[in-house]
């Protein structure tokens, strides 16, 4: 193999020709072979940048770069050089030539002695130690102690000791004889400064207590995606909207994420050949999008993933071939009902819309909203994208939600309680018919706006026979409730037929029949 060099490149060479590259790898022209009788043993120390430089340009990592790269002492080559020729003189036989040829050129290149007082002594260990155990404490380990006044000891620094360069070194060396545990525990002289945590960081840890208590198991990948992993999740703007790293170490990790769902699949796809499941696992990370002519902007997302069955196989529990209603798999139900767990216990209450991504499973996926702004999704992943992760998984549910988003959305002051009625409830079934494109909070919207109305739930949904085509039936069950008395049915039926009215006039809905 060829390689090009350059002035900043160490090369060792006879009267002709180069024959090695200093402290990295010799060449053809010096091996030793079977018909070798004359060998010209060289010690030498190379400078430790430029032998680490070297052997980073041409990719070539020897065991020789790995001393030199470190640095060593110049005075341990003609030790190292006679040791060398006695092995060899011991092992192989053969005569040793008379004579070294000595070059050194920088005798000071490490510090051959190095000044240690009393002072910095105890301002660095916080007590007092005496010269006379100093002395002695280096003596033990080499290092030739003077005592050149009261207060300073000069010290000859041992050849083999390369790492011994100032005061606090010796200061070092002198605690770890006479042990950490004798330097006293003293109170800072200042109180520690006191770290305000933002709003997005206490969220942050919310966030992962609720989920945690859900039931999900937290991870953390990489930042760091490639651009298959990226058209493996459909993501809109694979196609040069992403944030390439300019260094990458592999083509594993080459854009920095700028979303969190090809993270979590295939941590998914790793362990689902390793358990049964169920899987329940959450991140949250940082998501980088490129701005124009600006610092990328990093936003704060929390995403998490529901696979396999509902609940272990048991005597109990059958399994999924057993149907829903007995074992069933986690689905898009599941995961909308960790997501909405999570909003009540943060105070908030979000909107529910159908929409469409080619990452989500048409029909089963939905925009979670906030007024008229978007914040997150959930939904189950689409077959294609679990075949290109080769995930075995039937299904394969997943949320996510923009945490920066969700922190400006939140009530600021504390969560309010109201007081409980000790009056009993009345509640009134509804089965309406009402257009398809009227969605079921639009409508529990209305119901809850009278006065009486505690609170609404959805418990039916139905299309088919006996409803117009165009249009569902959604039933709904409504809890009346005063907080000063008891209702009574003429006050329950008044406020049921103005509350009909409403959703006739407001979402043509009507009773079905």
């Amino acid at each position: 193999m060829e390689r090009r060099l350059d002035s900043g490149v160490l090369v060792i060479a006879d009267g002709k020709d180069p024959i090695a590259l200093g402290g990295v790898i010799g060449g053809a022209e010096s091996e030793i072979g079977p018909g070798t009788s004359n060998v010209l043993l060289e010690s030498a120390t190379f400078d430790g940048y430029n032998n680490r430089q070297t052997a980073q340009r041409f990719g070539l990592r020897t065991a020789a770069t790995l001393r030199f790269e470190k640095g060593l002492r110049p005075e341990l080559a003609p030790i190292a050089l006679r040791r060398a020729t006695q092995l060899i003189q011991k092992t192989a036989g053969g005569r040793v030539a008379p004579g070294v040829f000595d070059v050194f050129p920088d005798q000071l290149a490490f510090p051959q002695s190095v000044n240690l007082t009393a002072s910095r002594l105890k301002k660095v260990l916080g007590m007092e130690v005496d010269l006379e155990t100093v002395e002695r404490v280096l003596a033990s380990l080499g290092f030739r102690a003077q005592r050149r006044d009261p207060g300073r000891v000069e010290v000859a620094v041992p050849y083999w000791r390369n790492d011994i360069n100032i005061e606090d070194d010796l200061v070092e060396e002198v605690v770890r004889i006479i042990g950490y545990d004798s330097v006293p525990v003293t109170m800072l002289a200042t109180p520690i400064p006191s770290q305000p945590r933002g709003h997005n960081r206490r969220l942050v840890d919310r966030v992962k207590d609720v989920l945690a208590a859900a039931g999900m198991q937290e991870i953390i990948n990489y930042p760091l995606v490639s651009m298959e992993d990226l058209k493996k999740v459909e993501w809109e703007e694979a196609d040069g909207q992403t944030l390439r790293v300019a260094n990458p170490m592999n083509a594993a990790e080459e854009f920095l994420r700028p979303t969190l769902r090809p993270s979590l699949l295939g941590t998914l796809a790793a362990n689902q050949g390793q358990e049964t499941g169920p899987f329940r696992i959450f991140e949250v990370g940082r998501v980088f999008r490129p701005k124009p002519d600006d610092l990328p902007e990093e936003r704060e997302m929390v995403c998490g993933v529901l696979a396999g069955q509902r609940w272990p196989t048991s005597w109990l529990n059958p399994g999924l071939e057993a149907g829903p209603e007995l074992g069933g798999a986690l689905d898009f139900y599941d995961a909308k009902g960790v997501l909405e767990g999570l909003l009540e216990r943060l105070g908030a209450t979000a909107v529910y819309e159908p929409g469409g991504h080619p990452y989500f499973h048409p029909g089963r996926y939905a925009v979670v909203k906030f007024g008229d702004k978007v914040i997150g999704a959930v939904g189950e992943a689409h077959e294609a994208v679990l075949a290109k992760f080769n995930l075995i998984a039937g299904t394969v549910a997943s949320f996510e939600l923009d945490l920066d988003m969700l922190s400006r959305a939140l009530p600021q002051s504390e969560r309010q309680f109201s007081r409980i009625s000790r009056f009993p409830a009345a509640t009134r079934d509804l089965a309406l018919v009402l257009p398809t494109s009227v969605s079921a909070a639009t409508v529990q919207a209305i119901i809850t706006s009278p006065r009486l109305v505690e609170r609404v739930e959805l418990f039916d949904l139905y299309t088919g026979e006996n409803v117009p085509p165009g249009t569902k039936s959604l039933g709904f069950r409504v809890y009346f409730q005063a907080y000063n008395r008891t209702l009574t049915n003429e006050e329950v039926s008044r406020s049921l037929q103005g509350l009909l009215r409403n959703l006739e006039r407001e979402a043509q809905a009507s009773l079905r029949t």
